[in-house]
């Protein structure tokens, strides 16, 4: 009697746990998700490629979207749907990745093969052949992530819309599945690990056996800085390094433009008079007013410029005895 008492208290305490980390359901509006969207798009900028989002991230992300639209939403619950959208990512690059399917780039969907239609299942081809909402926002986000270790999943079952609803009518999310929301702070959030029924990609049970999920953290933990990358940055870095600075730029010359009358002051330095009255004969030329005499002179012959200062030095009242 008192062993199955304690075997019942032990039960009835683990369902009080289990429903008490089991989180309800939010309806998140093309508001809400856009916002989240770019909050980490804003905040993936300037950040390496082997950037990833951790917990403390989604719980910055709840907190501003709370502030903004009072969702009520906690870490769990934006971590979860960020996972989404990465996930309808992955769908839409398999999709891209297959030469025969068609993407119409104006209403942002695509026209599937029947060969791709095979391999999806229906919540996945009704959202990949209506228009793709945020498509510009989610290919911002998620492109640079896919190419550095590709960890984009091509999994069905994170989203569980019915088949039968309609996209426009926002993006309603069952978040029955458990996330691993209790481990450390380095926990990667762009690698999808969640304890789900296991079904194959049409969403109907599988009878496989799926790997242990600790070997494929393993993987993709290598598979985030690749040694490549690094030997090729090292490189880089050396060669950069030994390079000869630059030569210092050569300083450029102003040059003086010529004078029109340089001719004339010649003429002038070579007269047999004092440097005395050469300066007040320039002097004199030299005012503006003076144009007119000083083109004059510059083109008449040294007889006339000697005629010139003559009678130059007759009217100031001095004389000149050098002609």
């Amino acid at each position: 009697m008192i062993c199955a008492a304690m075997g019942k208290q032990k039960i009835i305490a683990k369902n009080e746990e289990d429903s008490s980390t089991r989180e309800k359901y939010i309806s998140w509006s093309e508001e809400a998700t856009k916002y989240m969207l770019e909050w980490y798009i804003d905040i993936r900028k300037d950040k390496p490629a082997t950037f990833r989002f951790k917990k403390q991230h989604h719980l910055q992300c709840a907190d501003a979207l709370n502030a903004r639209f009072a969702l009520g939403a906690t870490q769990n619950q934006v971590d979860r749907h960020y996972r989404s959208c990465k996930e309808k990512w992955g769908w839409v690059r398999r999709a891209m990745s297959n030469s025969g399917n068609g993407f119409d780039t104006t209403l942002c969907k695509f026209t599937l093969s029947e060969s791709e239609k095979e391999n999806l299942s229906k919540t996945a081809i009704n959202y990949l052949t209506r228009p793709i909402r945020f498509y510009n926002l989610l290919e911002e986000l998620f492109i640079d992530q896919s190419q550095a270790d590709g960890s984009l999943a091509a999994d069905q079952t994170t989203v569980n819309v019915p088949d039968d609803s309609d996209d426009n009518d926002g993006i309603k999310e069952i978040e029955g599945y458990n996330f691993n929301a209790d481990t450390d702070e380095d926990v990667d959030s762009d690698n999808i690990v969640r304890h789900s029924p296991k079904t194959d990609l049409d969403g109907k049970p599988s009878s496989k056996k799926r790997k242990c999920e600790k070997s494929n953290s393993k993987k993709s933990a290598k598979s985030k800085v690749s040694t490549t990358d690094v030997a090729a940055s090292i490189v880089m870095l050396a060669g950069s390094l030994s390079k000869p600075p630059p030569p210092p730029p050569i300083p450029v010359q102003s040059v003086v433009p010529a004078d029109p009358y340089a001719n004339l002051w010649k003429r002038i330095n070579d007269l047999t008079i004092t440097s005395k009255d050469k300066l007040m004969i320039v002097a004199h030329l030299s005012k503006p007013d003076q144009d007119v005499l000083r083109s004059y002179l510059n083109c008449s012959p040294d007889s006339m410029l000697h005629e010139w200062v003559i009678s130059f030095f007759e009217q100031v009242g001095g004389s000149s005895t050098a002609f």
